[in-house]
């Protein structure tokens, strides 16, 4: 019965641990990957290497009016 209760605590405590250190990551790479403000889209880059970004704008009609290709470069 005492083993089993410690037991039952060490998992308790592994699996508080794990989420302390899991869920933590998972809520800021779900919330500010690609987070859309108004027509801003922000895209972390924490590798800092060079990325090719594609915008595209469309009107009401699904008509594209902009379409554009920048390149950052570091």
């Amino acid at each position: 019965m005492q083993r089993r209760r410690l037991i039952i605590i060490f998992v308790g405590i592994f699996l508080l641990l794990i989420l302390t250190v899991v869920l933590p990551y998972v809520i800021m790479y779900n919330s500010l990957h690609e987070k859309k403000e108004n027509h801003t889209l922000i895209i972390r880059n924490q590798d800092n290497t060079s990325h090719e970004v594609t915008v595209k704008l469309f009107d009401s009609n699904n008509s594209s009016i902009f379409n554009a290709v920048s390149y950052t470069h570091l």
